[in-house]
């Protein structure tokens, strides 16, 4: 049998440049690759969806529920600890778990809930990296059909508040957490659904979780779309050192729980100033000013934190700057003017 001609072989290959095949061949993993990487976005119906068995949890509670998703193998070790410990914190264990896996071993049932849920954890932590804002907003969609069908009501367990259009769910005690336990098929209905009129009698609660001031400064910030702990947003997908006790500063912030600076002092923490300088909150002198905590200058002394050496005499030797402020001692009680001796 003859092979094709010559001709005809020469011609295609010749319309192949060298290397093309490996080229081809190299690029297409790579694209697959990023195609698998690349995370798939949930619309509003699947988002709410989602998010309702939690929606209705009070905002300091979401703060870290949402956080803890992300570390869903934290989650099974902490759901596994607890299991161990018969369901106690306490002694804490020595684990570099993500911090809101800490804090929810005060809430075995949420932690066990994730654990025997890992589809739905993995999901929700997916979406919480991928699309947060969009979580916050159908986490509000949820609530504001709760309050509508009224599921979600003020009682002596939860106060539920409209503030700037966002339905924020706060302990009626602070120091005292109830997880509200409810069928969200249920719960999450319009008025136009069958299982509207028995929405409201299917919201129960556990038995109150007491954490003090465990959860005193984290928060949801609806409006912007993210949780914060402290005055921080949390970044997702990183290991901050366990609350234990918990620092009402921000988990982040390296200022130890003895510091009397207050949580509200705006000194970030890369201040070198002492917790002993007397130096108040609103004293406009920078963190970089050399004048020590004793300096008698008044913070509205206009002579700067260079003030020492004071303009063009910055580079007079020290012996030279006594003289001068000699002189200008001086000159001021009328002994002699500037520059005399």
């Amino acid at each position: 049998m003859k092979g094709p001609p010559l001709c005809i072989v020469a011609i295609l290959l010749s319309g192949v440049a060298p290397g093309a095949p490996q080229a081809t061949f190299a690029q297409a993993p790579a694209a697959a690759d990023t195609a698998a990487q690349a995370p798939v976005k949930l619309g509003a119906a699947e988002l709410q969806k989602l998010v309702a068995p939690i929606a209705l949890y009070p905002d300091a509670l979401l703060a870290h529920v949402l956080p803890a998703s992300t570390a869903g193998l934290d989650v099974v070790q902490a759901a596994r600890f607890l299991r161990k410990n018969n369901g106690k914190a306490e002694p804490k264990p020595d684990a570099k778990w993500n911090t809101s896996v800490f804090v929810l071993l005060q809430f075995p049932d949420v932690l066990y809930r994730m654990d025997e849920n890992l589809d739905w954890t993995d999901n929700l932590g997916k979406a919480v990296l991928a699309q947060q804002a969009d979580v916050m907003k159908a986490i509000q969609q949820v609530r504001t059909t709760a309050m509508a069908n009224g599921a979600l009501q003020t009682n002596d367990k939860q106060k539920v508040v409209v503030e700037q259009e966002a339905v924020k769910i706060a302990p009626a005690n602070p120091q005292v957490v109830y997880v509200p336990t409810y069928n969200p098929d249920v719960v999450v209905v319009n008025q136009t659904s069958p299982n509207y009129t028995a929405a409201a009698a299917t919201v129960g609660f556990a038995a109150g979780v007491v954490v003090g001031a465990l959860l005193a400064d984290d928060h949801c910030d609806w409006h912007g779309g993210y949780v914060a702990h402290g005055v921080y947003p949390v970044p997702y997908g990183t290991y901050a050192r366990p609350a234990a006790p918990y620092n009402p500063r921000g988990v982040y912030d390296p200022r130890g729980a003895a510091d009397p600076r207050g949580r509200y002092d705006p000194r970030g923490v890369r201040d070198p100033r002492g917790a002993a300088d007397p130096r108040g909150v609103a004293d406009p002198r920078g963190a970089r000013d050399p004048r020590g905590a004793a300096d008698r200058r008044g913070v509205a002394d206009p002579r700067g934190a260079a003030g020492r050496s004071g303009g063009s005499f910055g580079s007079m030797s020290s012996g030279a700057r006594a003289s001068h402020t000699s002189m200008r001692g001086r000159s001021s009680l009328g002994r002699g003017g500037r520059g005399r001796r």
